[in-house]
């Protein structure tokens, strides 16, 4: 299990980002340095086999838990990434886009809806393919 799954694992099983550290480490019985630890450096064998067992039967799948997804009071849907890079866009369907007019060169097609209206919170990375593709994903989870 790679560091980035053992925090998305955790993040699911806990149900929320705030607090999930200090929930994982009491239900597996071990100190929080334990897990502050694994989401340093990546989990151990026996740590990952323990994070999976709670999950029981079913089988824990990859969530984008940095991604949020919802409604502004707007009533546009938006897109937040929470950790570093933090930004947040706005989502629209392709009809939607159309009539937009704050369209930009920089606004990126998922395949099912538009990103636009981006404001970077942090320093617009330069790899920024690569996280365009990671929302879309996120987005996909979502729908």
């Amino acid at each position: 299990m790679t560091r980035e799954d053992f925090i998305s694992n955790g993040v699911a099983w806990h149900g929320s980002a705030v607090g999930w550290q200090v929930a994982l480490a009491r239900a597996l019985d071990v100190d929080a340095r334990t897990i502050r630890r694994a989401v340093k450096d990546g989990p151990t064998d026996r740590l990952a086999r323990a994070v999976l067992a709670l999950f029981g039967d079913s089988a824990p799948a990859r969530v984008p838990a940095e991604w949020i997804c919802g409604d502004g009071s707007d009533g546009s849907e938006y897109l937040v990434h929470v950790l570093s890079p933090r930004f947040l866009c706005l989502v629209l369907t392709e009809d939607e886009y159309r009539l937009f007019d704050g369209q930009k060169d920089g606004d990126y097609w998922t395949g099912t809806a538009w990103l636009t209206g981006f404001h970077w919170i942090d320093r617009r990375p330069e790899d920024l393919a690569r996280w365009m593709e990671r929302a879309s994903d996120a987005l996909d989870h979502f729908s």
